[in-house]
């Protein structure tokens, strides 16, 4: 679903950031020069979002909001807390149940329903010299319309790598729910001058790999492209296989931290393709493109990281390390609008929407407002420092 570009991304911040070891004689309120990235910014200590969105083609509607709290120490990430609520409604056109129709619509009526998901998620960071080991908790209720409330916790771990340059070189990370158990997750992050080019989830046994390709401009990120290579006699996406056992767990964090995972959940991915080719080669599956303000950005939260991370395809929570400046460079720039290649368009490209900024004395992000391509408001964040 081609909604909410900006807002989308920051429901992946409660299984995502990262930080590392303190060091003493460092600003509190300020980026320790220890993080590429994020070096000398303004520390974002709150962000609250908000979003509502209706879909009246589907009769769909979906609202909610989050609060997430971010402690530092010596300039660094040292933890992440946050609550969220997730509400989805949508109309249901099936025909009462006979067996207990009570409760149910009439024949020839529909009626709305409601799914709803809230708790808490935490996100805590213990170091070992050049390593940084995150652990992740959440525990949700999940009230399925007609089912009743179920309980979900679940855990998951991330060892990170750091690079010569202090920016996140590989991670591994495993989930366990109250169900199952994931297999372990390896990512490799790529660069060019500390510029992030790629972010690769290596095939096991192969010479290949699936994960996304940036492209920069003017010291921005203009560009990103979700890519799989693959070889022959593939009868099954090695992506798909290594994505069983996590999805799950995945999705339900998101949802509590943001409210509109529902319409991120429902966008394709790489992991259900299947591959035929005769030779290796790169499967390109979008192609998206962002324009960026006159604005610098001043704080440690990448909302064009965000943004592309989301809409390039997540390949792996870990690859949020970006936004906080764990992966090289920021964006130099405040993001405006968002767009995708689309042939089938007069002018060749598919508008996913603009944002639009408050800032303060200080030339800092204050308040965010998300619109989509018709021009309706879709969410807000706003920030503390």
């Amino acid at each position: 679903m081609k909604k909410n570009a900006f807002l989308l991304p920051l429901l992946a911040l409660a299984v995502a950031l990262v930080g590392c070891k303190p060091t003493p004689e460092k600003n509190s309120d300020t980026g320790s020069d220890d993080v590429a990235g994020s070096a000398g910014k303004s520390l974002v200590k709150k962000m609250v979002v908000t979003a509502a969105y209706t879909d009246t083609a589907y009769d769909e509607e979906y609202d909610g909001s989050a609060t997430l709290n971010f402690a530092y120490e010596e300039g660094r990430l040292a933890s992440i807390t946050g609550t969220g609520e997730y509400v989805y409604r949508y109309m249901d056109y099936s025909e009462p149940d006979p067996v207990n129709p009570e409760g149910n619509a009439k024949a020839e009526e529909s009626v709305w329903m409601e799914d709803k998901t809230s708790g808490t998620a935490t996100v805590g960071f213990t170091y070992d010299g050049e390593k940084v080991n995150v652990s992740l908790s959440m525990d949700a209720t999940y009230d399925e319309a007609g089912y009743g409330p179920e309980h979900y916790s679940g855990t998951g771990t991330m060892a990170l790598q750091m690079n010569a340059d202090k920016a996140v070189s590989s991670a591994r990370s495993k989930f366990v729910s109250e169900e199952e158990s994931s297999d372990e997750w390896l990512v490799n992050f790529e660069y060019a001058d500390n510029f992030l080019t790629r972010v690769a989830v290596p095939y096991e046994g192969m010479d290949a790999s699936y994960g996304l390709e940036f492209g920069w401009e003017n010291g921005n990120i203009v560009r990103v492209g979700s890519y799989d290579e693959y070889v022959k006699g593939s009868k099954k996406s090695p992506a798909q296989n290594r994505r069983n056992g996590k999805t799950d767990l995945g999705t339900a964090m998101t949802r509590l931290m943001f409210p509109l995972c529902g319409i991120l959940s429902s966008s394709s991915s790489s992991s259900d393709r299947g591959h035929g080719s005769t030779k290796k080669s790169v499967d390109w599956y979008a192609d998206y493109h962002m324009e960026y303000t006159s604005h610098e950005n001043k704080s440690n939260v990448d909302i064009a990281s965000l943004a592309w991370t989301i809409l390039g395809g997540i390949v792996d929570p870990s690859q949020f390390v970006g936004v906080f400046g764990f992966t090289g460079t920021m964006s130099k720039n405040l993001p405006e609008s968002l767009y995708e290649d689309d042939e089938y368009e007069p002018d060749g490209r598919w508008d996913y929407g603009r944002v639009e900024y408050v800032l303060n004395a200080d030339g800092l992000m204050e308040k965010v407002t998300v619109f989509d391509e018709e021009g309706n408001r879709v969410g807000t964040i706003s920030f503390e420092y």
